[in-house]
């Protein structure tokens, strides 16, 4: 992957070229990922790359105003620090803005493609439950169907809440458990029998399964866009 790191902007030479090859070859190498329909961790990345760079042109200001001012002196009188604040170089900030005017739609289009094919693979999911749904369904099996190679991927899940001073929110984890493939033998019911019988742990589970017919790379994109839809139909539950 042609990658960039959070810095890249201020690593090395500030040059709009320069600048301007790095982002198109993250770019090149992000589309030729969509191309193959793997969209993590690339599309993270790039909403990040943008949120980033968007940020930092909002408070492009404040940042010439406040990073680089140095202490000359104390205010008694009003109890307030002094400071002294050192002239920019404006032929390096216009550069710097050339770069980011750059960039910017150039990262906004690569997140908008990314979230287009993302929305694409959601609608051909559908999820339901297998069997009888217990009270508690905090814990239990998750299964995911690739409805193309009849690929059954179990894994045991787990919701917890975290909770900070500003807001609550829900942590899936997945923990894989075995692969089956799909048949008569195997239906999702005798799965999860299978299961019952085999992992004492969980005696009476929730078991959900979400499948999936559209031939999409399973670690890259079914399985991420998965977890987000089984949370998404879950809380909706």
């Amino acid at each position: 992957m042609g990658s960039l790191s959070k810095t890249w902007l201020t690593d090395h030479l500030i040059d709009f070229e320069y600048k301007k090859y790095l982002v198109l070859d993250y770019v090149q190498a992000v589309e030729s990922y969509y191309k193959r329909s793997e969209l993590y961790p690339y599309l993270p990345d790039a909403i990040g790359h943008f949120r980033n760079l968007d940020t930092l042109r909002q408070n492009a200001d404040m940042i010439r105003q406040e990073a680089f001012k140095t202490v000359s002196g104390f205010d008694w009188h009003n109890l307030s620090i002094q400071y002294n604040t050192p002239s920019f170089d404006n032929e390096a900030m216009e550069e710097v803005n050339r770069i980011i005017d750059f960039a910017l739609p150039n990262f906004q289009a690569l997140v908008q493609h990314g979230k287009t094919l993302y929305e694409n693979v959601e609608k051909h999911l559908s999820m339901s439950a297998v069997g009888i749904v217990p009270m508690r369904t905090r814990e239990g099996y998750l299964f995911l169907d690739e409805a193309s190679t009849r690929q059954l991927h179990v894994y045991q899940y787990t919701i917890c809440n975290i909770e900070d001073i500003h807001e609550q929110s829900r942590m899936l984890g997945l923990q894989f458990v075995a692969d089956y493939h799909v048949s008569i033998r195997w239906s999702y019911e005798n799965v999860k029998y299978d299961l019952i019988k085999t992992r004492r742990d969980l005696p009476n589970p929730a078991a959900y399964v979400i499948s999936c017919d559209l031939g999409v790379p399973f670690r890259e994109t079914f399985l991420p866009v998965a977890k987000r839809y089984f949370m998404q139909r879950l809380g909706n539950a």
